[in-house]
């Protein structure tokens, strides 16, 4: 739901717009979600061959496996952007494409800003240094009991 929301406010989606728009996506999401249980499964059966033995674990078959599911998720993407082209303007078109980056880039400053606010909230703002003892240490508990 707040992909939805997200979406309709970022690309100005007309409820026109948003009708034709969201079951297309819901569908390339589907498809990219059945590409990357096939990888699972695939990934899973080579695991489970090799499970005694970790030398017999074909990594190239591996890495076939992993690049021919991120060609198809790419190509499933391309298709999904193409047909998005016939339902958007050409502006939300192109919002659309960056669309996953900008989103990204929002919630990297967004979990930055909540680790600097955490740290504000720590008392004193202080951290202590790594010599001092923690305080299990300093009061006789753990590790180096009894070898003081």
């Amino acid at each position: 739901m707040w992909l939805v929301a997200t979406q309709t406010e970022h690309l100005k989606l007309t409820p026109e717009q948003a009708e034709k728009f969201f079951p297309l996506q819901r569908e390339y999401h589907a498809k990219v979600e059945e590409l990357k249980k096939g990888h699972r499964t695939r990934l899973s059966r080579l695991r489970t061959a090799a499970k005694d033995d970790r030398s017999k674990f074909d990594a190239d078959a591996a890495l076939k496996v992993q690049m021919s599911v991120k060609r198809a998720m790419l190509d499933e993407h391309e298709k999904f952007l193409n047909s998005a082209k016939n339902v958007l303007e050409k502006d939300q078109w192109v919002k659309l494409i960056y669309f996953e980056d900008t989103i990204r880039k929002k919630m990297s400053e967004g979990a930055k800003n909540k680790q600097q606010d955490m740290k504000k909230m720590r008392p004193n703002n202080h951290r202590p240094d790594s010599k001092s003892k923690s305080g299990w240490q300093q009061r006789g508990r753990g590790p180096m009991r009894g070898t003081r």
